[in-house]
């Protein structure tokens, strides 16, 4: 329980940086360097949501109200995580970062102009 109440104060750090930088007005920051930003942000969302799935966390524990924007991509994020099957303890930071390098990819690739 002590893993599960550290990994959920890191889904609201990530929730909160994510909220800091889609706010934040980069004057002198290309397109590029702010998507990246803002799809880091997401993918380290996506980091904590497996790493919860991957502990056995509840999904309806791990969901949001779906109140806010970032709510609402936090829940894609857990429906995603949540397809997918539990694997072995030895496997779960490959996991993690493999889920992440995907959403990475998928929101830098979809805001690319």
């Amino acid at each position: 329980m002590v893993k599960v109440n550290r990994v959920y104060k890191l889904l609201s750090i990530s929730s909160l940086a994510f909220l800091l930088v889609c706010q934040i007005n980069h004057a002198n920051a290309s397109v590029s360097d702010e998507n990246r930003e803002k799809c880091a942000a997401v993918s380290d969302i996506a980091a904590s949501v497996m790493e919860l799935r991957q502990m056995g966390a509840l999904m309806n524990e791990v969901l949001g109200d779906g109140g806010s924007p970032v709510e609402e991509i936090h829940n894609l994020l857990v429906e995603r995580a949540y397809k997918m099957p539990r694997f072995p303890e030895s496997m779960v930071d490959e996991v993690v970062r493999d889920f992440q390098n995907e959403i990475f990819m998928e929101c830098y690739s979809a805001n690319r102009k």
